[in-house]
Formats: C-alpha cells, structure tokens, sequence
C-alpha cells in the first residue's frame, strides 16, 4: 500500500464552470507508453457553508470550497499490455472470465466507463476491465 499525496491544483487554471460540482481524479500508470492502469475517484467540490451553497457567488470562491473525495469506491480498470515488448497478439479482456483467473479480483467484471454517460471519461478501451 502507498499514500499518493500532491499539491493542490492551481485554482487559476480550473475553469469557473468546473470549480464546484461534481469531477473526479484519474490516476493512470504507464509501462513502456502501455497504460496498465486506470484508477479514478468521484470529487464532489461544494461550499461549507448552506447559504452559500443555496446562492452561489458568480465567481467560486475558492476559500469556502471544500473537497469531498469519495476514497472509499475508486473505479479501477486494468488493461492488457504486453509487458515483455514483444509483438503477439494480445488476448480479448471480455473473452476472459474472472473466475478462472486467479491475477484478477473476483469483483473484476467486464464494464465500460465510469458511469458518467455522454463524457469522454464513459468511453474506454475495448482492452480494459473496471474493478470496483
């Protein structure tokens, strides 16, 4: 086990539409340009204080935001790469059942996305597994 720990972004860069609502952190881990590795996290960003949060100033107010991260269900895809180099096909993900894998979970099922439909982060390669 690990601590991932990183400064806090840069409010100047987060675009006013994007400061408060709904968002999530993705995590990814490359070998040799391969992504393996996806792990992302819902973030709710909201205002402490009701009244506030009932009438929003136009622009955020980035010292009354607080930053809910929902750590306790991180959304993990794993990808086939071919970790050796070499140039052989790769097999199916969804033609692997995860029962009879004994390197994958057993909550590891074939799924697409990460529940948010119509966005970018919905669409996922067809060589990938979500783990929840």
């Amino acid at each position: 086990m690990f601590v991932f720990q990183a400064n806090a972004p840069n409010s100047a860069l987060i675009p006013e539409s994007d400061a408060v609502g709904v968002t999530v952190v993705l995590i990814t881990c490359t070998y040799r340009g391969q992504e393996f590795i996806r792990i992302g996290y819902y973030v709710n960003n909201e205002y402490t204080d009701s009244e506030v949060r009932e009438n929003p100033p136009q622009q955020p107010d980035f010292s009354q935001l607080q930053r809910n991260i929902l750590a306790s269900n991180p959304r993990v895809t794993r990808f086939h790469i071919n970790w050796d180099g070499s140039t052989g096909k790769m097999e199916d993900i969804e033609n692997i059942d995860p029962s009879l894998n004994p390197m994958l979970p057993p909550n590891c099922v074939p799924s697409k996305g990460l529940g948010l439909p119509g966005t970018a982060l919905s669409i996922i390669p067809d060589n990938s597994m979500d783990c929840m």
